[in-house]
């Protein structure tokens, strides 16, 4: 079952979907901010993506030096930092 940050509502999901476009390799990772107002995306290259989950532009993007695909994103309970896994 799919479990939404705290403060977003189903109804306003409904109302909106957004395209998140800019990997260009496969994403395995996705993980909602605490707050809802971000989302981190991980692709198989080691690229993160930080998002808007409102406007859906990227606020922040970096590759990480690995040679396996990222996993399981995870924020901090404060939204301040940002942690993954690889295989």
């Amino acid at each position: 079952m799919l479990q939404l940050p705290e403060g977003v509502q189903a109804k306003s999901l409904q109302a909106r979907v957004l395209e998140l476009a800019g990997h260009t390799d496969l994403v395995y990772s996705v993980a909602w901010s605490p707050n809802g107002q971000r989302i981190a995306t991980g692709s198989s290259s080691g690229e993160v993506k930080i998002w808007d989950a409102q406007s859906g532009k990227v606020l922040l993007s970096f590759n990480l030096p690995i040679a396996d695909l990222l996993f399981n994103l995870a924020w901090s309970p404060d939204g301040t930092r940002l942690t993954g896994s690889t295989n």
